[in-house]
């Protein structure tokens, strides 16, 4: 997909369709939006173009779909084509097809649903402005306007309190583009990074690791993972069902290594607090340094099981053990905040497992659409925000079964 930038393309046809697509071809104006379709492949030798990056390869086109015309232009869009200064000035935004850099406004009015918004008061009574969650609103303007490509320094405001990974106010760079895929953000993000990444910091990778949602929360319990140390989330329900119906159906399982640093009043206020968040039960077992285990579940814990959870999750003497029993979704959920919270209480007692010099770059792709309301679980919300497309495969579920 794209614009019809020239009129010298060769148009490869069968001899049913040539009269009619040709004559739709020659009425196209240049700069038009075009939807091609057809078989790629190789140039015949002799014909390849070395100044394209797609110079080796042509497509056979099949059909050709026109998605948007366009209005005569004031000149021709290309470098080897001579205008005078004041013409490019007046019609800029035609002339520059590299990334656009736009100052989006700070001042803005209040936007239904997201996050929470700082209001800033008028000298008029009753009326208010309020600070941008980000500038989601302005670039989709700038998209359906015609820019090509956009992109901003942008000071981000959300009246929500500090977390680790969010502040009220906040910069991000923030990137639009048309004509383009989830593999050319990522590339342009990954060179991006490259660029600017500092030389003592060591150099990056070409490509970072990508990862699913659904792998990020199954093993890690967060949608954004710290893969700096292991400690996954292990599921057991599966391996022991039948040993102990009910008492951890759809249960997950977390490693924590140093059981003889995390005990006693520590342990258990940590545990309480995950359990007052998550409305989820959390139970720790102690593998002793002489291999015997200790834990809260009394004789529910029979060798069987021990051996059980021994293979699942490898632990060995003087690991701690942490069972959550629930919901798959709540459990993994409960046993991710533990996973980093024990992991910084266990480096607070000098064991190291998170070195704080490495950066760990990772993609998390395919994000639900929607997710249940925390207030109304009955109810589902935009899990970013309104703008974000689902998969074309999932397209007609859209209507009839939005949770999936």
């Amino acid at each position: 997909m794209g614009w019809e930038d020239t009129l010298s393309t060769n148009l490869i046809l069968s001899r049913r369709d040539a009269s009619r697509l040709k004559e739709r071809m020659n009425a196209v104006p240049l700069e038009s939006v075009l939807l091609v379709k057809g078989t790629v492949i190789p140039r015949p030798s002799g014909q390849e173009n070395s100044k394209m990056a797609t110079g080796a390869v042509e497509v056979q086109a099949k059909d050709v779909q026109i998605l948007n015309t366009c209005r005569k232009l004031p000149f021709e869009i290309k470098d080897s084509v001579k205008k005078s200064e004041s013409l490019r000035m007046q019609y800029r935004y035609l002339d520059i097809r590299r990334f656009v850099d736009v100052e989006t406004p700070t001042l803005f009015k209040r936007t239904p649903g997201g996050a929470k918004e700082f209001l800033v008061p008028t000298q008029e009574p009753g009326k208010f402005y309020s600070l941008p969650q980000s500038p989601q609103q302005f670039k989709q303007l700038l998209m359906v306007g015609g820019l090509d490509r956009y992109f901003q320094v942008a000071r981000c405001y959300r009246d929500e309190g500090s977390r680790p990974d969010r502040q009220p106010e906040f910069t991000q760079i923030d990137i639009e583009m048309s004509f383009v895929d989830q593999l050319g953000i990522q590339r342009l993000v990954e060179g991006l990074l490259r660029y600017s990444w500092p030389e003592e910091k060591g150099a990056l990778p070409d490509s970072f690791p990508i990862m699913t949602y659904a792998e990020a929360m199954s093993s890690y319990g967060v949608d954004k993972p710290d893969t700096r140390f292991q400690m996954k989330v292990r599921h057991l329900s599966y391996s022991y069902r039948h040993l102990s119906p009910g008492l951890c159906h759809h249960g997950a399982a977390l490693l924590g290594h140093g059981a003889k640093y995390l005990k006693g009043k520590a342990l258990d206020s940590t545990l309480q607090t995950i359990r007052d968040q998550y409305k989820q039960d959390v139970m720790a077992v102690t593998v002793r340094s002489d291999g015997s285990w200790k834990s809260s579940l009394g004789r529910n814990l029979t060798e069987e099981l021990q051996k059980v959870l021994a293979g699942v999750t490898r632990a060995k003497a003087e690991d701690l053990l942490l069972l959550a029993a629930g919901p798959l979704n709540t459990a993994c959920n409960a046993l991710g905040k533990l996973r980093l919270e024990l992991a910084s209480q266990l480096e607070e007692c000098g064991v190291p497992l998170r070195d704080p010099s490495a950066f760990h770059f990772l993609w998390v792709v395919d994000f639900p659409l929607f997710l249940p309301k925390e207030e109304t679980p009955g109810q589902l919300e935009s899990a970013h925000h309104p703008f974000t497309a689902p998969h074309p495969e999932d397209m007609a579920l859209l209507y009839t079964e939005p949770a999936k």
